[in-house]
């Protein structure tokens, strides 16, 4: 991989080329990690293999194309306009995808990267150019208030968007994307509800699934798990996973559909199921913290009734992979669990 001289990585206030990153001793483990992924992305192998995080589906290895991985870092240089000199901040678990690319990004394009300890909410971020982040990540940022005087752009990805998120006074964009797609493949302001195709890429639908088209990322007739409304060949809206639909009483549900009514409160929840003897599935709403029936009416007023949780599940803390992503999978295991201890509502 050619790489762009003028990269400066940020450490401990110090300045440090590629070279010298790679030969610090004695690192920490999250420093360790990405030196080890540096490695993988200067050696001379031609792929390199990325674990999916499982949060979507079962964990798996995928190989990736230096080349594929080199045409998704560019795409998103030019949309962002960054080059040599800007500043960007890496706050992502290096092995995962969205960590790696943000390396990529680095080296080809010249940027001085800010390092950071990969954590729900790291410690002394600055204004940067550019960050990527989960939406947990941005939540727990933003109410530590690091991002008070962020001028710089915050792109979000990994998960959907939990409550509590205002973004008025920052310039924040939302990736639609998978390891397969290496990082994003479109992109939406989060004031939009409608992603558009990063340049190159078209969409396409099949039986209410997205199919994604992208040669430069060798990408052809991609058929996803995703269920979308599809505006045109280069924009759609994202209703939620296939895999995640809830059939209760032969209505079909997704869990985002609920969740969204908390989010613009302010509030965190997901949604599950359990299977109901009635209904086939019953929706189950997941809670920290437990809200009074009347709360939850005003916040789902306009939700049809037949769509409406019949039952709650109050825990104490949001199970998590590795990368900082909501466990859904946990979650609905805890609720499966857990039917002794649901609350009718």
């Amino acid at each position: 991989m050619h790489t762009n001289p003028n990269t400066k990585f940020l450490y401990l206030g110090k300045e440090y080329s590629v070279g010298e990153l790679m030969e610090i001793p004695n690192a920490p483990k999250w420093l360790v990690h990405i030196q080890s992924q540096l490695g993988h992305i200067l050696n001379e192998q031609q792929k390199i293999g990325f674990q999916t995080s499982g949060s979507t589906g079962e964990a798996k290895k995928i190989w990736l194309k230096k080349s594929v991985l080199i045409a998704s870092a560019r795409k998103t240089l030019d949309f962002f306009n960054l080059g040599e000199g800007n500043t960007a901040a890496l706050i992502l678990p290096a092995q995962f995808i969205g960590g790696a690319m943000t390396l990529v990004r680095s080296l080809i394009g010249g940027l001085h990267l800010h390092l950071y300890e990969p954590a729900l909410c790291p410690i002394g971020v600055t204004s940067v150019d550019f960050i990527s982040c989960t939406p947990a990540q941005f939540l727990a940022l933003s109410k530590a208030k690091q991002f008070t005087a962020f001028q710089g752009t915050i792109l979000l990805g990994g998960s959907s968007l939990p409550g509590g998120i205002d973004s008025k006074k920052l310039n924040v964009f939302v990736g639609y994307g998978m390891t397969e797609t290496a990082s994003h493949v479109a992109l939406r302001s989060i004031c939009e509800d409608r992603y558009t195709a990063m340049d190159g890429v078209t969409f396409s639908e099949r039986e209410g699934a997205l199919v994604i088209d992208a040669p430069h990322l060798e990408i052809h007739n991609m058929i996803t798990k995703d269920e979308i409304e599809l505006i045109n060949k280069t924009s759609f809206r994202f209703k939620g996973r296939l895999d995640d639909t809830i059939n209760s009483g032969g209505l079909k549900i997704q869990p985002l559909e609920i969740e969204q009514y908390f989010s613009r409160e302010g509030l965190e929840v997901y949604v599950s199921s359990i299977p109901h003897q009635e209904y086939g599935e019953a929706v189950v709403l997941v809670t920290q913290s437990r809200m009074s029936k009347e709360m939850l009416e005003q916040i789902l007023k306009d939700l049809p009734k037949n769509k409406k949780p019949k039952f709650e599940l109050n825990i104490r803390e949001w199970p998590r992979l590795k990368n900082g992503k909501i466990d859904r999978k946990s979650i609905q295991s805890l609720v499966q669990k857990s039917q002794n201890k649901l609350s009718s509502l």
